[in-house]
């Protein structure tokens, strides 16, 4: 919130907004634009940190991996002994598309949040016509 100039907030004041109009028109768009690349990668952190959960001992989606791939698994009958492989090569596709989508969708955020404002990502958006 301090990154945006409080010449902003006293601008919308002058104008007669109320606090909570300045706040939700004024500092709300661009407060996003400056915290979204810190938030986004904290996100992408916290995606690619969550197999390490597994030596923890936090049942996750690479525990089920190891289980469901394990010899000791006498409920299933598998073709061949060891099919872990195949169940964390799901798991490696899983993570980088989640990890894709991820970057994807927030470069897509921060396109729309910065359109329009004053920042670098604004000011080179305007320049690209867009």
């Amino acid at each position: 919130m301090r990154a945006v100039p409080r010449a902003q907030m006293e601008t919308a004041e002058a104008y007669g907004m109320t606090p909570r109009q300045a706040f939700r028109r004024v500092m709300l768009p661009q407060m996003w634009v400056y915290a979204l690349p810190g938030l986004s990668n904290l996100w992408m952190i916290l995606v690619k940190a969550t197999p390490l959960l597994f030596l923890l001992g936090i049942r996750d989606i690479v525990f089920w991996a190891r289980e469901l791939g394990g010899a000791k698994t006498t409920v299933y009958t598998y073709p061949h002994p060891d099919w872990r492989l195949w169940y964390f090569l799901a798991v490696l596709v899983f993570y980088l598309l989640l990890t894709w989508a991820s970057e994807r969708g927030f470069a897509a955020l921060m396109t729309r949040l910065a359109r329009g404002q004053a920042t670098a990502a604004g000011e080179a958006l305007r320049r690209a016509g867009t």
